[in-house]
């Protein structure tokens, strides 16, 4: 909560200086930024009145990914007031722009907002949009974890072997060039 405290009064005061410097587009982000403190503080309408403020800027500017980033947080605020029919109108606004922006992370939030707004309503859409949800979220804990498995994969003894085992094939046949497109190329770099 103290953290939400500290991002509300550092937005506060960038949307000031913004607003002094007539520079409309940053004032809108940091009224964006406003309110997503605002909303984890419980200060839902003070949130509303910030993003309601921060759309048109933000869309007559262009700036649709933190123009959609603001629609899922009036998503988030309408369907914690249980208004579901203006939450769903949110979510699917922004999550237009997120599908043709190809941002899987904001699209997962679209995605669970859609199903918990249409689950009373509508509930075969809803469960589609859980799906896509559960989806883009186990693709993004996949695509993690394959960073993690890499590193871990080229912090391991076996690896570096290999890597040298093929050096060594390389350096014997005298391939100079071939040793700067080896499948190593870290362990090149740190001993040039």
């Amino acid at each position: 909560m103290g953290d939400d405290i500290k991002s509300l009064e550092y937005s506060k005061r960038a949307y000031d200086i913004n607003s002094a410097m007539g520079l409309k587009e940053k004032a809108a982000v940091r009224l964006s930024q406003m309110a997503a403190a605002q909303i984890a503080l419980k200060q839902y309408d003070e949130a509303r009145q910030s993003l309601i403020k921060a759309l048109p800027i933000l869309k007559s500017a262009g700036n649709l990914q933190s123009w959609a980033i603001s629609c899922n947080q009036l998503g988030d605020i309408y369907l914690q007031e249980g208004d579901n029919t203006s939450a769903a109108s949110y979510y699917k606004s922004a999550l237009e722009v997120f599908i043709g922006k190809g941002d899987a992370y904001n699209m997962s939030h679209s995605y669970q907002g859609l199903s918990e707004a249409l689950i009373k309503t509508d509930p075969a859409p809803a469960a589609e949009y859980l799906k896509h949800y559960i989806q883009i979220k186990d693709s993004l804990y996949d695509s993690e974890m394959l960073v993690f498995d890499t590193r871990e994969l080229l912090l391991s003894p076996v690896f570096a072997f290999i890597c040298l085992l093929r050096l060594a094939l390389l350096v014997y046949n005298e391939s100079a060039t071939a040793c700067k497109s080896t499948l190593c190329p870290v362990f090149i770099r740190s001993w040039t």
